[in-house]
């Protein structure tokens, strides 16, 4: 059986990430995340911050979405732990990085406390009334034919 390799962290990007996309090979994105491990010091009673840095790849179609995410935005990142062995001689170390899975799971934005996405912001939007006398939907509206050639209005975009 083979052992487990998963990994799930949550940190903010520390850089702006970077693609690279070479004709004929999968896009990568590559990029790097803080997450604070946060524990109280006995001498001082005081709680302090012991941040963790990681790299972070990401390949394929999620590299390029990956990509348009900036530096100091909270990130959740789902995949597996990498090691490559870096240098020669006494500079020899090994290097351990997280790949983000290929779903649409691997690298994902998370809200801050206070934050309000896109989504929910339309939603929350009044909808703009349609003109009584326009024979077309407004842009923000779907129509829906049935089998018996009726149209109906469906969902309502803001």
């Amino acid at each position: 059986m083979a052992d487990a390799n998963k990994v799930t962290v949550e940190g903010n990007l520390t850089r702006d990430p970077v693609l690279i996309e070479k004709e004929g090979r999968v896009p990568v994105c590559l990029g790097r995340i803080a997450c604070n491990r946060r524990r109280k010091n006995r001498q001082t009673e005081v709680w302090e911050d012991h941040p963790r840095f990681f790299d972070v790849k990401v390949y394929g179609p999620a590299a390029t979405e990956a990509a348009t995410f900036v530096k100091g935005q909270k990130v959740l990142v789902n995949g597996y732990l990498d090691s490559y062995t870096k240098g020669d001689g006494d500079g020899r170390h090994d290097v351990v990085t997280i790949v983000a899975g290929n779903g649409p799971d691997g690298i994902t934005r998370v809200q801050k406390a206070g934050e309000q996405s896109k989504a929910s912001a339309a939603s929350d939007a009044e909808p703009t009334p349609a003109t009584p006398d326009s024979s077309k939907p407004s842009a923000g509206s779907r129509t829906k034919t049935s089998t018996k050639g009726k149209s109906t209005k469906s969902k309502t975009r803001s």
